[in-house]
């Protein structure tokens, strides 16, 4: 009996079982390390989710801070919905993508963004799968910060780009991880570096 009961526990446990991914990134300008990134993957069945959380904080006219929490729900490939929180010096902003009968539902909000907007076909790359996939070159990718598309660019073997609202980010591989990110934007280029 008690051999019984183990194997019907030890049967309904694999069921149960996670694969895991955790990635960490420090962030630099200049070479000066500015903040970290975490992202996660975790995988249960059909479904997988996607956990980034990046802290900044850098002094130019005054102290900034900015963290951004995103997490992301996938059911067999397709996005289901996705979360943004950014916070900058102690503002926060939300970004809501849900998948409803069918529809996505898109209404973002950063510092000084703002966008809604209703999407009909099936999202299967984002920017945060990004971390843990190697995009192909053409492929459209989901900025659920922003709620936009973005091709994917090919700049060399195993390197890639993508433009966003308020960036251009040149991202580097190696046996599919993703390695550097750099972003490029206005005020200073900011380097993501897996440690």
């Amino acid at each position: 009996m008690a051999r019984a009961a183990l194997l019907v526990f030890l049967i309904f446990s694999i069921g149960e079982l996670q694969a895991q991914s955790l990635q960490h990134y420090r962030m630099e300008v200049a070479g000066i390390q500015i903040g970290t990134l975490e992202a996660r993957q975790v995988i249960h069945g059909n479904t997988m989710e996607l956990f980034l959380n990046s802290e900044v904080s850098i002094r130019l006219v005054g102290q900034i801070q900015i963290a951004l929490k995103t997490h992301e729900v996938y059911k067999d490939g397709i996005l289901q919905q996705a979360t943004v929180i950014s916070t900058h010096n102690d503002t926060e902003y939300l970004s809501e993508t849900l998948l409803v009968d069918g529809v996505y539902r898109i209404n973002c909000q950063s510092r000084d963004y703002s966008y809604r907007a209703s999407h009909l076909h099936p999202i299967r790359m984002t920017t945060t799968l990004l971390y843990f996939d190697e995009p192909s070159a053409g492929e459209m990718v989901y900025t659920p910060h922003y709620g936009l598309f973005t091709a994917v660019e090919k700049r060399g073997e195993n390197s890639y780009s993508i433009r966003t609202v308020s960036n251009k980010q040149k991202l580097d591989y190696r046996q599919g991880v993703l390695q550097e990110v750099e972003l490029v934007n206005r005020i200073k280029n900011v380097i993501i570096r897996k440690i």
